[in-house]
């Protein structure tokens, strides 16, 4: 079910080393559904020229994990007006509209669950993220708390249990954060939306994905997400984005027994495909 075009949602992304990947993430949900309001935070300079409404707000650069995480925490907050904000990242976007329930809305904070974490605070990843203009604001007004974490981490761990017995948020149980988002846990073929470069295969059809790797930095193959993205082609037998995407992080990264492992699975494959045992 979708929600109606009432619902008071405002999409937005922050992003400034690549903002026209960010752009086609928030048009990838755009296309899902509608949002009250649309909001880039790009480098200064950066125009939106596609086909929705996209409100672009310059800002300074973000030279670092730490920077990001301060603007969502503390400036963020003062641009949101809607009840609700889904922030999203270029990889990481609304992949299955129709998993939408409007019990996402009656929490103030659902994202991915964190299955590295064995405790009872999982809920979870911020990169695709809901969160309630309550709990925004409650974060800003503890924002002097922070020690540099990631920004997730300060919201749905260190400050949780705060934030759950003083402020009175409440946090997605397990359940619903799965039904919400994947990860590094969860179901990409069904859940609403999802985050993580490795996952991109699985939810963009190859002239889909080439339009993003027009523009992602060679640099985002040399993470485990890289990885996982390279590895995720293989699967579905994608043979020839996957050599270039190991090009390039063998580029930046040399020679290592990981490459060399990935570089033989592809020659396994191209001899199979060869042999007619492989698609």
């Amino acid at each position: 079910m979708v929600p109606a075009l009432t619902s008071s949602i405002c999409l937005v992304a922050a992003d400034t080393r690549t903002p026209q990947l960010a752009c086609l993430a928030l048009e990838r949900c755009l296309d899902a559904m509608p949002f009250e309001q649309t909001i880039l935070f790009a480098p200064h300079g950066f125009s939106y020229q596609g086909r929705y409404a996209i409100s672009v707000h310059a800002v300074d650069a973000f030279n670092s994990v730490k920077d990001y995480s301060a603007f969502i925490l503390n400036e963020l907050p003062g641009h949101v007006n809607s009840s609700h904000c889904l922030i999203v990242q270029w990889d990481g976007f609304i992949s299955h509209p129709n998993a939408w329930t409007d019990q996402f809305l009656s929490v103030d904070y659902i994202g991915a669950v964190w299955p590295q974490y064995k405790d009872s605070h999982r809920v979870g990843n911020g990169g695709f993220s809901l969160r309630s203009a309550k709990l925004m604001k409650e974060v800003q007004q503890r924002f002097g708390a922070w020690q540099g974490e990631a920004e997730d981490v300060f919201i749905a761990r260190s400050l949780r249990q705060v934030l759950e017995t003083d402020a009175h948020c409440q946090f997605a149980d397990e359940a619903l954060a799965h039904q919400f988002s994947a990860e590094r846990s969860g179901h990409i073929e069904s859940s609403f939306g999802f985050h993580g470069l490795g996952h991109l295969p699985d939810v963009l059809r190859p002239e889909e994905l080439a339009v993003f790797l027009e523009h992602i930095p060679p640099s985002a193959f040399c993470s485990t997400e890289g990885r996982s993205f390279i590895k995720s082609l293989l699967r579905l037998g994608r043979i020839e984005e996957a050599q270039k995407a190991l090009a390039s992080r063998q580029a930046l990264q040399g020679a290592s027994l990981g490459n060399a492992r990935l570089w033989a699975r592809i020659t396994l494959l191209n001899i199979l495909r060869k042999a007619g045992l492989a698609a």
